[in-house]
């Protein structure tokens, strides 16, 4: 349900309103090893919460989001839309040169 209320508030382009919505989802998940159980919801959901978070300028939510991503995401692929909320925060925070040297790193990922 929650996830269903964010998408909608995503589509108005209401971001703190759809981290609102994810943030509850979040913690649901972070009450049972979804990783393991619902790992493709799980990722679906932090990956949104990361980017919503961004897009509110909320950016220590998101530099948490993105950290819980990156360590279990099963593959580079799986942690793009984290590292594209991370590069966009500090897009937003006027630190161009940190989201470059970001974006050069990950590309540089087996």
């Amino acid at each position: 349900l929650n996830q269903r209320a964010s998408k909608l508030s995503i589509k108005k382009s209401s971001y703190s309103s759809a981290a609102h919505y994810l943030r509850n989802a979040v913690r649901l998940l972070e009450a049972s090893p979804a990783w393991t159980e619902h790992y493709d919801l799980t990722l679906e959901i932090w990956s949104s919460y990361a980017w919503c978070t961004c897009h509110a300028s909320e950016f220590d939510e998101c530099d948490e989001a993105v950290d819980a991503i990156v360590l279990h995401a099963q593959t580079i692929l799986d942690k793009t839309r984290a590292y594209k909320a991370r590069i966009r925060a500090l897009e937003m925070k006027g630190r161009g040169g940190e989201a470059i040297t970001l974006g050069l790193t990950v590309l540089d990922c087996p």
